[in-house]
């Protein structure tokens, strides 16, 4: 063994010793570091860097923005030490609010998002920045809720609903004979209540009455509408079809099954989702079935209609995309971890949280894991959509507090050269940029000289590379710019040229 592979080593071990000391110190922090790595390839040693999330913060109400670099100290990661680790792309978070207890879910009406806890604590954010406007105390408990309304938002504990509205304030407080079996549902004309063995249409607006249906068993958990109809499945394996403005049955379908999820799409076809696995699509004006779908004993939990797409999530975390027309799988995923949360249509992606921490990202036209985002602790409610945005609530079991995030798509890229620096001049170098989380994307390349001169060396193109011949010594930046139809991003490279071979 040489003396310098002996000297490496020993100073390899007493990184190691500091890294670890420099750990102990970090009382109450995460430290995560992959010391087989390092052994395993010495020369990483300085891509791998610890990173670090930050204690609670004092304020039980406080608003953590997202760093320069748009990753937040909440999300949990480690510096990767391969580039496919490095272009894995994650949602960033753009704010996150704590508040004490335990989260029960959350909704999102304009400009305001407003979450409740199980204490009745109820929260309302500015929805782009997480400013807090408003904290309330309700009576009771929350038992469900909240969705968002044409005023505001709707709260219901046991036998009591109420509206909050934009301001925070309570517009509504009503007093129900039952108590709902199932989170009120917002129609936009009208509010929807499922009782045991009844449903009933609201104004939104004054709480009034509009019509009330009674159900010949047990609603079953499911509920669809569109602008003329609602469906609603009962316990008996049947879909009721009423009128949406007068509450009048038109129709009662049997499908000798037990429903668990629906959805309807733009083309009159109503999907149903049952407990044994199967997805049967029925045109309801026909009133006749054009399709269905075993997979087995797995429960479809969640359907979702999109375009000429139908997405299915069984209980077992595979994920389905199927033609609305005939029913032909376009393409399946299995989702690592259990999945108790609906899946959202969110830009290009189907998001998908699964319990625990963890949000997954499929691109909707192949099915590949565009995005995986580890949040700090247990996920508490299903996402919810705001434009750019994606927000989500989580709890903290061991110290009885709720973070809310609001995170955004962050795209990754990275640059590497053939050789490098420093190199004389005049020798080839070419530079390869890799990026994920693009859509077809195209490549720009920039040099900016010693003397600060920027112009543009190759035109935007669908290739990744760009190949450089210097000519003179300095101290150079490459810079490559990736973009698609919705994002950009930059990244710089610098790189020294110098006027003698070595």
């Amino acid at each position: 063994m040489s003396n310098l592979t002996v000297r490496w080593q020993v100073s390899l071990y007493f990184i190691i010793l500091i890294l670890l000391a420099f750990s102990h110190h970090l009382q109450g922090r995460f430290f995560t570091i992959d010391l087989e790595a390092i052994i395993a390839r010495p020369d990483n040693i300085q891509s791998i860097t610890p990173v670090f999330v930050k204690e609670p913060c004092a304020n039980p109400h406080s608003v953590v923005l997202a760093n320069q670099s748009g990753i937040s100290d909440h999300l949990l990661a480690v510096q990767p030490k391969a580039e496919s680790e490095m272009l894995r792309p994650r949602l960033s978070e753009v704010w996150s609010v704590k508040s004490p207890g335990k989260l029960v879910g959350l909704a999102v009406a304009k400009d305001r998002a407003l979450w409740a806890m199980d204490d009745g604590e109820v929260y309302m954010a500015e929805a782009r920045t997480g400013n807090l406007q408003k904290a309330l105390k309700l009576e009771s408990g929350i038992s469900w809720g909240p969705v968002s309304g044409k005023k505001g938002f709707w709260l219901s504990s046991e036998n009591r609903l109420y509206c909050i509205n934009s301001e925070g304030q309570v517009a509504l407080d009503l007093t129900l004979t039952e108590i709902l079996s199932q989170p009120p549902y917002n129609d936009n004309g009208c509010l929807l209540l499922v009782y045991k063995n009844s449903l009933e249409a609201r104004d939104p607006d004054s709480g009034n009455s509009l019509w009330k249906y009674d159900l010949p068993v047990e609603a079953s958990g499911s509920l669809i509408s569109t602008p003329s109809y609602i469906f609603i499945s009962i316990t008996s394996g049947e879909v009721i079809q009423l009128s949406r403005k007068t509450g009048q049955k038109l129709a009662q379908y049997e499908f000798k099954m037990d429903i668990i999820s629906m959805a309807v799409s733009e083309k009159r076809k109503l999907f149903v989702g049952s407990t044994s696995g199967h997805v049967l699509c029925f045109a309801f004006e026909k009133a006749k079935p054009k399709w269905q779908m075993d997979f087995g004993s797995q429960r479809i939990e969640h359907l979702l209609a999109d375009g000429e797409q139908i997405y299915a999530l069984t209980s077992g975390g595979l994920l389905y995309t199927l033609k609305q027309s005939g029913g032909d799988i376009l393409w399946w995923q299995m989702v690592p971890g259990r999945t108790f949360f609906r899946p959202v249509l969110f830009q290009n992606e189907i998001i998908v949280p699964v319990s625990g921490k963890t949000i997954y990202g499929f691109n909707s036209t192949t099915g590949k894991k565009s995005s995986e985002t580890e949040l700090s602790f247990e996920i508490r409610t299903e996402p919810v959509v705001l434009g750019d945005l994606l927000i989500v609530g989580t709890y903290d079991y061991r110290q009885d507090y709720s973070l809310v995030y609001a995170l955004k798509k962050e795209p990754q890229i990275i640059i590497s050269p053939s050789r490098k620096s420093p190199q004389p001049a005049g020798q080839q170098i070419t530079f390869t940029v890799l990026a994920a989380g693009f859509e077809k994307p195209k490549y720009e390349f920039y040099l900016r000289k010693p003397n600060g001169e920027e112009r543009l060396v190759r035109k935007a193109s669908k290739l990744n590379t760009w190949t450089w011949f210097p000519a003179e010594p300095g101290d150079y930046t490459i810079i490559a710019r990736v973009f698609d139809k919705n994002l950009s991003k930059k990244i710089e490279f610098r790189y020294n040229i110098i006027s003698f071979n070595l």
